[in-house]
């Protein structure tokens, strides 16, 4: 079984991601992936310039987009076909049209609109307390809305709690039927 890093975060991710598009994707290749999952913060933008060097690669590119409602945990959504890939963008032009010049406010109720076909990655809110009920009641909204599969994603950040923020992922993907899923949130 070969490794595939999905929850990979690029330059578009302003602030956040360190290199770009086509950098992760070499590397990627340079270290043996066959696939990989780019997903910017509430953006799309990169995607045509990984999907160029994808192809040149000769690796899968996994096109997805990391939505952060303000009203719920950061999801990870990942568009199984042209159709909602489509809706994911039409997503992001409303939540960019109700804010600000750039930004983009999103909140739960605008993942319905997503519609099917989606596969997803549930971050978990560090301030958050895994007793808040509204948490498990966003995560099962999310399993509504991800009618492909839907993780919860645990990450180690080798920070000295790594054991604290797997544990409480692990009862809490547990306690909503969901799998857990590691990864390494490439920035």
């Amino acid at each position: 079984m070969s490794y595939v890093e999905l929850a990979v975060t690029s330059n578009f991710t302003f602030l956040t991601g360190a290199s770009h598009p086509h950098e992760l994707i070499e590397r990627a290749a340079q270290l043996g992936y066959r696939a990989i999952g780019l997903a910017d913060r509430n953006t799309v933008a990169g995607m045509v310039r990984a999907h160029v060097a994808a192809k040149a690669a000769g690796l899968r590119l996994v096109p997805g987009c990391r939505l952060t409602p303000e009203d719920g945990p950061e999801v990870i959504a990942y568009p199984a076909d042209r159709a909602a890939w489509g809706r994911l963008c039409r997503v992001l032009t409303t939540a960019r049209r109700r804010s600000p010049k750039g930004a983009c406010r999103i909140v739960m109720a605008d993942l319905a609109d997503l519609g099917t076909g989606f596969a997803g990655l549930v971050s978990l809110p560090e301030n958050q307390d895994e007793d808040d009920p509204s948490l498990t009641i966003n995560i099962n909204l999310l399993k509504s809305y991800f009618d492909i599969s839907l993780h919860i994603m645990a990450t180690p950040r080798r920070d000295g709690n790594d054991a604290v923020r797997l544990a409480r992922a692990d009862r809490l993907a547990a306690a909503t039927g969901l799998a857990l899923l590691v990864t390494g949130d490439v920035l």
